[in-house]
């Protein structure tokens, strides 16, 4: 980016150079405000080098720092917490409980019902669990 920046410098020198045979003035001018904005440039980009330098160093301590607390962690002993299965209920198999209850209130066998329910497109295996839970 500085080399680029040389670069773009040289150019304008060398045009206001041209220009400079008929513009004494503009020539000092714009030579003046080149190297101004040059300077602020190179302070601009030394204030962000050291930025991302002491950023850099922040970084490494922190990693530095998470390592040690992961050796402290893994050097403790840590205590199994014993899992317990969770059975989530099946919303089919509700509403299948719910569909089987009122259709046996209402008077039906409850073999006509398991027929309906397949016939229906109901899984056998659905309907089986959803009997099972309600006879229990």
């Amino acid at each position: 980016m500085i080399v680029e920046t040389i670069i773009i410098l040289v150019l304008l020198l060398v045009i206001i150079g041209l220009v400079y045979q008929f513009m004494f003035d503009i020539f000092l001018v714009t030579l003046i405000g080149i190297v101004i904005f040059y300077v602020i440039f190179l302070v601009v980009e030394i204030i962000l080098w050291r930025k991302r330098k002491n950023s850099g160093m922040k970084e490494e301590i922190k990693e530095n720092v998470k390592e040690e607390v992961k050796t402290e962690e893994s050097s403790k002993e840590v205590p199994k917490v014993e899992e317990k299965l969770v059975i989530q209920e099946d919303p089919d198999i509700n509403r299948l409980k719910e569909f089987i209850k009122k259709n046996l209130d209402q008077g039906f066998k409850e073999n006509i019902v398991r027929i309906a329910l397949v016939k229906q497109g109901w899984a056998k295996d659905k309907v089986d669990k959803a009997f099972l839970e309600l006879n229990n």
